[in-house]
């Protein structure tokens, strides 16, 4: 099963972007294939995943954010998941994983 994973920035040494990954890796374990899509990247990407970069150009973090909202069903459907997995709020998630932003 394709999933795909959504976060605005993809930090590696955040601890959304470390759950992500946790998440991420325990999926492929299981025989899924895990594709992420983030709005920017700060920092090495893991080896073993993935990443998909969709630019989001605005003037503020806001504007980026809902831009790279708008833009993701569109970049995502060529991949074809079975479920879109967001680790930050927006529209059009199957799932949504609330970790604790501070």
């Amino acid at each position: 099963m394709n999933l795909a994973f959504a976060l605005f920035t993809y930090f590696p040494f955040g601890g959304l972007t470390r759950d992500m990954t946790a998440i991420a890796r325990a999926c492929r374990r299981r025989g899924h294939r895990v594709r992420v899509y983030a709005g920017a990247c700060r920092g090495p990407v893991d080896d073993d995943l993935e990443v998909q970069i969709v630019p989001s150009n605005a003037l503020t973090n806001p504007g980026k954010n809902r831009r790279f909202a708008r833009r993701l069903p569109d970049v995502v459907a060529a991949f074809s998941p079975r479920l879109i997995i967001g680790f930050n709020k927006m529209p059009g998630l199957d799932l949504y994983y609330a970790a604790d932003d501070c």
